[in-house]
């Protein structure tokens, strides 16, 4: 039945003029559907936006709307009427652009359902003969929203948080065009001559599929080269949109880049953005190049593998600054976490652990004096040299108020191995709640001394903080501020949700200790009463004890529930699916996949 359907909607290709005038109000006949030259208009600005923005926040114009359903077969002027391919709209758009629309009429915003969605199009100036090649590209000042559930509930006028009812589904981005995993294209999006306004936006989709396995080979986008075998996930070139509640899975690229490859002043902003189980010669999750500076906030970097350098991330003649991430569990020859080549990133409450190589498990860095702050190297492996550090050719990075395996603190800062010691850097245990792939005893504070043991595998990991560590009030808060270009903490909110700054100093690493009620203790045991399962998208827990609290946290150790249990069976049908719960009652602790 779904290739059926995919065969009904490459039939309707031909009728996306017709379509989309109903929408837009204009002629868009005798451009050229394949064509994407000249396509991306030419009117820039280059103010830099706050990267803090959520833009699943932002309410926009519903005339300047379309909306995107895999499973409708409208003119996209409505959720009831909306249109069937993402990528049909983005042609649209850019079509739009190029016959110079007016500003009333442009498609400014694109709303996209919950399912599976397959560029259709082959991206190149000049159309090749190879399937491969198509991608989804995005269009200048077209902000794409993705994760609605269209069931009849949403409204036109406003877009729900991301993971909120309404916007809890699961839209993907897929290079799978043949539906077998055979023959994906080598890149899934693409970028182009986008400048860094913030006004071009991906928001809430999965990208996964792509297999940038090509020759060393390039076609031309909007005027610029993309090379076919980097980039799977997704490739910019010259082009920094903004990137939020995206998830990059399960991509590869012979050379560079298998989640992601930003080149040639290509400088995205991400925030709450996961690169996970991506892979690549270098940089399996991320490849940056050619004076390329994104910044990630809220980011996560795990179970990425290169066979060469930069498992989780490879840094090549680049500025990037990461806030608020995880690096773990990556692997690669050199620099398991990341490799930096002649680079200067910034790294600040970033916790980088359980990462491996032969060289530099946590990092490696080439000529490059990386800058770290309130950040934790632990746990990382190497099989040669360098388990946490290797600096090689005139490295000297420069560490502060950080958590460092092996440096000795700054008591005893071994400079040779490690770089410049900056102050106020420890040599101690963080004391992570579920470390990647580590063996742990954890208790229900305050209602059971039971100590319960775990094997935690990369979908059960959790880098928050227990009671007690070193890393806690350990950070310096001007370092975090002075990065962030802000002046108080209002607002700010760490890597699981909760607020940056919950004592008098900031803590190190990605997470901040949650005192009081919800301390982070509370969640992470478990024993044999309490038992949880999904069915039908509905989490049942059974073994629960009436009248006593339910609580229920994401992976991330962030609230989504809170109530009285009723009986001792009860049902949460409200809950994303694909996701990992932990449940709390009673002193008992059950985990399990919705």
């Amino acid at each position: 039945m779904k290739n059926s359907r995919m065969t009904g909607k490459r039939r309707r290709m031909g009728m996306i003029t017709a379509m989309m005038t109903a929408i837009c109000m204009m002629a868009i006949q005798g451009i050229t559907t394949n064509n994407y030259a000249d396509l991306v208009a030419k009117d820039v600005t280059t103010a830099r936006v706050d990267e803090r923005v959520s833009y699943s926040e932002t309410a926009l114009n519903p005339g300047n709307i379309v909306y995107v359903d895999e499973n409708r077969y409208g003119d996209g002027s409505s959720w009831n009427n909306a249109y069937p391919d993402l990528a049909d709209v983005l042609i649209a758009a850019a079509q739009q652009r190029a016959a110079k629309t007016p500003d009333n009429e442009l498609i400014k915003a694109i709303y996209v359902a919950k399912g599976i969605y397959y560029p259709l199009h082959n991206a190149a100036d000049v159309p090749t003969n190879d399937s491969h090649d198509a991608a989804f590209v995005l269009v200048e000042d077209v902000k794409i929203f993705g994760g609605f559930v269209n069931d009849g509930s949403l409204t036109m006028d406003s877009i729900p948080l991301f993971g909120e009812p309404g916007r809890n589904g699961v839209t993907t981005l897929s290079g799978d065009i043949n539906h077998n995993s055979t023959g994906n294209v080598y890149h899934v999006v693409i970028g182009a001559n986008i400048p860094d306004n913030g006004e071009t936006v991906l928001d809430g989709v999965t990208v996964t599929g792509g297999k940038a396995n090509g020759t060393f080979s390039s076609i031309r986008v909007n005027k610029e080269v993309f090379y076919r075998n980097s980039g799977g996930g997704l490739c910019l070139v010259n082009a920094s949109p903004k990137l939020v509640n995206v998830t990059f899975y399960g991509n590869s690229a012979e050379n560079f880049g298998g989640g992601m490859y930003n080149m040639n002043n290509s400088s995205p902003v991400l925030n709450h953005v996961t690169v996970s189980g991506n892979s690549a010669d270098y940089g399996g999750g991320m490849f940056n190049e050619n004076h390329s500076s994104p910044v990630l906030t809220n980011v996560i970097v795990t179970e990425n593998s290169a066979s060469n350098g930069g498992g989780g991330i490879y840094n090549d003649y680049s500025l990037p600054v990461l806030t608020n991430l995880i690096v773990v569990g990556n692997k690669a020859d050199y620099g398991g976490g990341m490799f930096n080549y002649f680079s200067l990133p910034v790294l600040t409450n970033v916790t980088v652990s359980g990462n491996s190589a032969v060289f530099g498990g946590g990092m490696y860095n080439n000529n490059s004096s990386t800058r770290i702050n309130n950040s934790i190297f632990w746990g990382n492996t190497a099989s040669a040299n360098g388990k946490n550090i290797y600096n090689w050719n005139k490295s000297i990075p420069a560490f502060t108020h950080s958590i460092i395996e092996g440096s000795g603190g700054s008591g005893k800062w071994n400079t040779a191995a490690f770089g410049a010691d900056n102050g106020n850097n420890l040599d101690a245990d963080p004391m992570f709640v579920a470390p990647f792939y580590s063996q742990f005893s954890v208790y229900f504070a305050g209602e059971t001394d039971t100590l319960i043991d775990f094997l935690t595998s990369s979908n059960e990991l959790n880098y928050q903080l227990q009671k007690g560590s070193p890393a806690i009030d350990a950070g310096d808060n001007t370092l975090y501020l002075t990065i962030s270009g802000i002046s108080d903490f209002t607002g700010e909110k760490d890597l699981a949700g909760n607020p940056r700054l919950s004592g008098f100093n900031i803590d190190m690493g990605a997470y901040e200790y949650l005192k009081g009620e919800t301390d982070n203790d509370e969640f992470v045991i478990r024993n044999d009463f309490l038992r949880a399962y999904a069915l039908n998208g509905v989490l049942y827990v059974s073994g629960l004890t009436p009248g006593k609290t339910v609580r229920i946290y994401n992976i991330l150790g962030t609230p989504v529930f809170k109530g009285i249990a009723t009986g001792e069976t009860d049902s949460y049908p409200s809950l994303p699916k694909n996701c990992i719960y932990i449940i709390t009652n009673n002193g008992q602790t059950v985990k399990v996949m919705n």
